[in-house]
C-alpha cells in the first residue's frame, strides 16, 4: 500500500489563489519600504546544521528540521524527463491562470 504524501510538521502549502493574495500584500509592503529608502534583503531558507546547533539550547536543537543529502537527485532524470518537466510547468501555468480568473473578483 502506498503512503500518502505529506508536508513536514510546522509547514503548510498555499494554493494558487491564496498565493496571489499573499504576493499582492508582500509587494505592497515592499513598495512602501522602498519608498522610505529600505533595500531588499533575503536570507536563506536552509542553513548548515553546524550554524544552528548548540546556539538555542537542547529544545532549539530538537526543533531543527534536518534534510539528508542523498546525492544528485536530478542525475537519474533522462533526457525525456526534461521535456516532461517543461510540459508539467506549462500545465501548471494554465491552471494558475484559470484559478486566478475564476477568483479574480475575490482578490
Amino acid at each position: 500500500m502506498a503512503t500518502k504524501p505529506s508536508i513536514p510538521k510546522g509547514t503548510r502549502d498555499f494554493g494558487p489563489v491564496e498565493m496571489l493574495r499573499r504576493k499582492w500584500i508582500f509587494n505592497t509592503i515592499e513598495k512602501v519600504f522602498q519608498r522610505y529608502g529600505y533595500l531588499p534583503l533575503e536570507t536563506p531558507a536552509m542553513e548548515n546544521l553546524e550554524t544552528l546547533t548548540g546556539k538555542y539550547g537542547e529544545e532549539g536543537d530538537r526543533l531543527i528540521f534536518k534534510i539528508l543529502n542523498s546525492g544528485d537527485a536530478w542525475g537519474d532524470v533522462s533526457e525525456g524527463g526534461e521535456e516532461a518537466i517543461g510540459e508539467w510547468r506549462r500545465g501548471a501555468s494554465r491552471n494558475l491562470r484559470r484559478a486566478s480568473e475564476r477568483e479574480g473578483a475575490a482578490l
